[in-house]
């Protein structure tokens, strides 16, 4: 039961898909995966996009917050696209706001 009127959900070992106006429902087989397994399959996730999303183009831009995932963001790309170039925009309240400055470190090293 939910809040909108017929949608439900779902036991935690299955998975649906649309198809129209079908739901197709699949029960899972759970697998025991180690941290290990789970940072793996996280970086593989996040530069596979990094590699998807910036193919097509000869630069790039990308807004650096100061935070983890901005930066994260700008070092797939390097990682994946080595010689690519990269735009870096940020927005703060001066030279002495942490976010900017923590921002430019990442621009510079990457």
């Amino acid at each position: 039961m939910s809040a909108i009127y017929g949608v439900f959900g779902a036991p935690s070992n299955q998975d649906a898909t649309a198809m129209g106006r079908r739901l197709q429902h699949r029960e899972t087989v759970a697998k025991e995966w180690s941290p290990e397994d789970h940072a793996s399959a996280l970086q593989a996730t996040i530069l596979d996009t990094a590699r998807r999303q910036c193919e097509r183009y000869e630069a790039v831009g990308v807004s650096l917050s100061g935070g983890l995932d901005s930066a994260l963001g700008v070092a797939a790309i390097r990682r994946v696209w080595p010689g690519k170039k990269i735009f870096t925009f940020s927005a703060g309240y001066g030279a002495e706001d942490l976010e900017l400055r923590q921002a430019a470190e990442v621009a510079e090293h990457f």
